[in-house]
Parts: structure tokens; sequence; C-alpha cells
């Protein structure tokens, strides 16, 4: 029976050991998504430092994620950032010059092979197959 309970110790501490590891690298993983978001985040440490600790226990307390927890915390100084990104009125939206050769037409022999091969297809679809195909025979 001794020996029983030792097995079942050594199986338990092996299982706490595991849990552990995989743990501490959902925290790894968590704290590589905040990274990609704020880059001076590297450890707990500097995570705590960069929002409200409290606030930020808080959340994790209640069930969010890190990340989750990190962008409610964060929320404010994230949005002013994405403000910062956003294009400023509406000159984002000029016209480009266009590039490239454009489409060209199907010729007429092409054209009545395709109708007869994929009578579903309609004659915009011809002609983007015939263009994609005309591309790649160029490259």
């Amino acid at each position: 029976m001794n020996i029983r309970r030792k097995e079942k110790d050594t199986v338990e501490k092996k299982q706490e050991n595991q849990n552990r590891l995989s743990e501490e690298e959902l925290v790894q993983r968590q704290l590589a998504e905040i990274r990609k978001v704020d880059p001076a985040v590297k450890d707990m440490g500097a995570l705590l430092a960069s929002v409200d600790p409290e606030q930020f226990r808080d959340y994790v307390y209640r069930g969010l994620s890190f990340v989750e927890a990190f962008w409610l915390c964060s929320r404010e100084k994230l949005t002013k950032q994405l403000r910062g990104l956003a294009p400023a009125g509406k000159g984002h939206l000029t016209a480009v010059t266009p590039q490239g050769r454009g489409m060209s037409n199907v010729p007429a022999e092409e054209l009545r092979l395709y109708r007869e091969l994929l009578p579903e297809l309609n004659d915009a679809e011809f002609r983007r197959h015939y263009h994609a195909d005309r591309c790649r025979m160029e490259d």
C-alpha cells in the first residue's frame, strides 16, 4: 500500500509539473501577442509596469486572458496610437495611375471554345481566365 501511495504521489507531481509547464507556455504565448502591440513588454514585470497592476489582476481574476486584460487596461493609449496611424482627411482616397497592360479582348475563336467547354461562365469570367492564362504564359 505504501508503494502505491508513492506511485500516486509521483504521478501527481508529474502532472503538476506538466500543468505548470503548459501554464508557463501559455503565458509566454500571450506575452508574445502583447509584444506585437507593445514591444517594450518583455516579461510580466514590464507588462505590469505598463498598465495599472491592480486593474490588470482584477481582469485576469475575472477570467480574461492577459492579452484581453492588457487591451482593456491600455485601450486609451492604444487608441491614440491607432489614431496616429489613421490617414488624415480623404487624401488617401485619390485615384492611382493604372499599372500593367490591362485586360485584353478574347479572340473570337477562343471565346467560342470557352463557351463550348464552360457554358456556365459569362464573358467577364472568360476574359479574366484568358488574361490570367496569357500572363502565366508570358512570365
